[in-house]
């Protein structure tokens, strides 16, 4: 207890707690904040996509296996239905450069549009139950981007009014019950037993899948994209960029999302770096008393032991301050802006702690050995 106090009564250990508070500190919270700007980022982009694969073969046990996938649904491919008093083929002509474009002094905005309905080449309709509803059979939810796919001053008009659908040559009717907002792609939410009943009837696999992260989404893109070769063959990656506003500014928390990695990755070599040298003259500071307690019958291992416990117990305080410290400023930096920053992630913690005691149990056994051998000299 003696030396450990001895050890600490010095002001080159008092200097060095300090640096090592500010290293502990600083690295915590840019790990902290990157992980932070990376899971927004991540369930923004989660919120705001569609991952859709149309497939001529079943492909489930490959979808179900893959890691990163939380859940999937197959959907059923509708056709639009005759026009009515709620819903109709927008007039369209072809412009000057070939593109397809609406005849916007025709539009009739009060109406539902079947072209704002279709993806790919039909209407998506999912259970019920994977849209998370309870529909009746002859019931129908319509998911269309409010502002953008259809007038909210109009939905009151849709709501209970026929729609009619076709599949396999074969009219469905249905009456539209509500319209929700879509992550992105439209689609149509069917009762469960029209949906039973329609699914063994579909000639084709068609998967809306939701991934974890957006990292597994991409992942599996790549890993898909060549299951089959033939033209329906596709793995769609929607994107609801219809709300500038949100969309920018997510942008810019992705850039601060990637400035803090390369950030990150600086700072990590700026502290192995610092943590080296430092420990290196904290345990050369030693070597005066290492050889004092050596005249005095200390061997090698006690002089190895002690000098582990001074640093162990020196590595408690500068743990002990930087949770303080780093609590405190991501406490303040949630109050302040709003966030819900995790307070304490143990994970970077624990790698800096191993990474520090190894470099201090390398550099005790260095300099001991060093010392031992200069005696022999």
């Amino acid at each position: 207890m003696l030396l450990i106090k001895s050890f600490f009564r010095k002001s080159k250990t008092k200097e060095n707690i300090k640096i090592f508070v500010i290293l502990f500190s600083a690295i915590i919270l840019l790990n902290v904040l990157g992980d932070y700007t990376k899971k927004v980022t991540n369930q923004y982009k989660l919120s705001h996509e569609n991952f859709v694969m149309f497939a001529k073969n079943n492909h489930e046990d490959i979808i179900k296996k893959y890691k990163g996938v939380d859940s999937y649904s197959r959907a059923v491919n509708l056709e639009k239905g005759p026009n009515n008093n709620i819903i109709y083929d927008a007039p369209v002509r072809i412009n000057e450069y070939g593109e397809t474009e609406y005849i916007q002094e025709l539009v009739d905005e009060s109406k539902l549009e079947w072209g704002k309905l279709i993806y790919k080449d039909g209407i998506l309709a999912f259970s019920s139950s994977s849209c998370n509803l309870n529909l009746k059979e002859n019931e129908v939810v319509l998911a269309l981007i409010e502002g953008f796919y259809y007038q909210k001053e109009y939905k009151s008009n849709y709501i209970n009014h026929d729609i009619q659908f076709n599949f396999e040559n074969k009219e469905i009717s249905l009456i539209i019950k509500d319209i929700i907002e879509p992550k992105a792609a439209s689609y149509v939410c069917i009762s469960d037993s029209l949906y039973n009943e329609l699914i063994q009837k579909e000639k084709n696999y068609i998967y809306n899948i939701e991934f974890s992260s957006h990292e597994a989404l991409e992942k599996a893109k790549d890993n898909w994209h060549n299951l089959e070769s033939n033209d329906y063959f596709i793995i769609s990656n929607i994107q609801n960029e219809l709300n500038y506003e949100e969309t920018q500014k997510h942008k810019m928390i992705e850039k601060i999302s990637i400035a803090l990695l390369v950030i990150n990755i600086i700072a990590t070599i700026v502290f192995i770096i610092i943590t080296i040298l430092t420990i290196k003259n904290l345990i050369s500071e030693e070597e005066p008393d290492i050889l004092l307690l050596k005249q005095i019958g200390y061997n090698n291992s006690k002089n190895f032991i002690n000098t582990l416990k001074n640093l162990l117990v020196f590595d408690l305080i500068v743990i002990v301050l930087s949770i303080i410290i780093t609590t405190i400023i991501i406490l303040l930096l949630n109050l302040i802006f709003s966030l819900n920053i995790k307070i304490l992630n143990l994970k970077y913690y624990i790698l800096i702690v191993i990474f520090t005691i190894i470099v201090e149990f390398i550099f005790t056994i260095i300099n001991i050995t060093t010392l031992e051998n200069s005696k022999i000299d």
